[in-house]
């Protein structure tokens, strides 16, 4: 094969390659590649960690743990995905609440509910969300301002809902939690914070109350007059205050930067992740010229979510693949003939209504990424000057999104909740989940829904 071949084959590949970026797919997985990257290093950091003593302010009563961990995980599901806060956010909160004497279940379904309402009211809080950004180009402002009435209603209703239907058992006060106040009382006048059976110092982490809440538990097995002493304090290892300032400057400037109209949030992304990803590079040079040891030039690239880029790449293939045998065509029929209009018109309260339930059910049938992967092309046919185009995006945008807390394996959040949960010493079951979340899922479901299109 000769040189002046291999140099047209190059250039071929490459201009194929420049004309692909701009396309939705590659638009979406280069967001999701971003996002990964950006919320890795806060965990690593720690500064998401930090939301955790907020949550734990001032040892709360159980039913205002319950809340302020519902609008807690709902604003960083908001900011850095569903499944980042739930991974930072869970074992903490449930040993919390053990320590407390409180049951654990309400607060898991807190948490698995509230990341997933949390993470519809932006563009950058879900996968499914950023397939819709790309593929809408709705503006970033525009989008929150409209989910915004569903999306409170949802969080409000959920957070009151967990509080009545679990009033009984978070108001029950175990012998042990009267003595926890009584003692907590005492020992508050010295400055010292108290956990049920062992103390900490009031500037204690999420570490230590990881190591606190096991500690309750080991001491529960033996019996309550053989509590064990408290377990030295592990922290995250203390960070520079240049990296500091600049996962925070990133990350304001991440929020501002969406915000812009015009703006590409992809690009938003990509430049967040590239800045933190400089960043690295500096501080890692730094440490070599200190003789602090070799630092690895590649960490920053640990943080990038591999598997769930395979995923999106395998579901764009397989969309394609449905396309091509016109599924989504045979879905309308389908629908059709079952009397389910299913079409983005938007004309009637009914007509949201049967709009939404429908996606209720397909995105529990094949999740909410393929939901909204099948449902994108009717929206995308419908003129830029239809009404329904935009509005149609939001209501399936929502109602995939909450759709997910319908049952335990409607989304890879409540599994990762349950998988944290287990960590804890809890065990979430699918018929404990159901019982709570069908019914009021389809309740904020639809009427969000309603809202958002009455608000339109």
């Amino acid at each position: 094969m000769s040189l002046s071949h291999t140099s047209n084959v190059a250039a071929q590949a490459c201009v194929r390659w420049l004309t692909w970026m701009p396309t939705p797919r590659m638009t979406a997985i280069a967001t999701l590649m971003g996002l990964t990257v950006i919320t890795g290093k806060l965990k690593e950091h720690g500064l998401l960690d930090q939301m955790v003593e907020l949550v734990c302010y001032r040892n709360p009563s159980p039913q205002a743990l319950l809340f302020r961990t519902c609008a807690t995980v709902a604003l960083l599901a908001a900011l850095f995905t569903n499944d980042a806060a739930v991974l930072v956010l869970t074992e903490p909160i449930l040993l919390s609440a053990a320590s407390m004497g409180a049951p654990q279940e309400p607060f898991a379904l807190a948490l698995a509910s509230s990341a997933n309402i949390g993470s519809a009211l932006t563009l950058i809080g879900n996968p499914q969300n950023v397939l819709i950004a790309t593929a809408s180009g709705m503006p970033f402002s525009r989008f929150i301002l409209k989910v915004a009435p569903g999306w409170a209603a949802a969080l409000v209703f959920n957070s009151l809902a967990l509080a009545l239907f679990y009033s009984l058992a978070l108001r029950r006060t175990p012998s042990a939690l009267q003595a926890h106040g009584e003692r907590g009382q005492q020992q508050e006048l010295e400055g010292i914070g108290c956990n049920t059976h062992s103390c900490t110092r009031a500037t204690s982490g999420p570490a230590d109350l990881l190591l606190n809440g096991r500690q309750v538990q080991a001491a529960e097995e033996k019996g309550a007059n053989d509590v064990p002493p408290p377990l030295p304090s592990v922290r995250t290892p203390a960070r520079g205050s240049f990296e500091t300032l600049l996962l925070v400057t990133v990350v304001v400037g991440l929020v501002g930067g969406v915000m812009i109209p015009g703006s590409s949030i992809a690009w938003v992304v990509l430049c967040s992740m590239a800045v933190i990803t400089l960043g690295e590079a500096w501080t890692n040079g730094r440490k070599q010229q200190a003789g602090g040891g070799q630092a690895d030039a590649i960490a920053i690239l640990r943080h990038i979510d591999a598997p769930l880029l395979m995923l999106f790449g395998g579901l764009f293939v397989t969309l394609g693949g449905a396309r091509m045998v016109r599924l989504p065509q045979k879905l309308e029929q389908l629908a059709s003939g079952m009397h389910w209009q299913i079409e983005p018109e938007f004309s009637s309260a009914i007509n949201v209504v049967m709009y939404s339930s429908f996606v209720v059910l397909l995105s529990n049938l094949c999740s909410n990424v393929p939901c909204v992967m099948l449902l994108i092309d009717p929206l995308l046919n419908l003129g830029h000057d239809d009404p329904n185009r935009e509005l149609g995006f939001v209501i399936l945008s929502f109602a995939a999104t909450v759709a997910g807390n319908l049952t335990l394996i409607g989304s890879i959040c409540n599994l990762i909740v349950a998988e944290k949960a287990h960590g804890a010493g809890y065990q979430l079951t699918f018929g404990n989940h159901l019982v709570f979340s069908l019914p009021s899922t389809l309740i904020y479901t639809i009427g969000g829904s309603l809202l958002i299109w009455t608000a339109w």
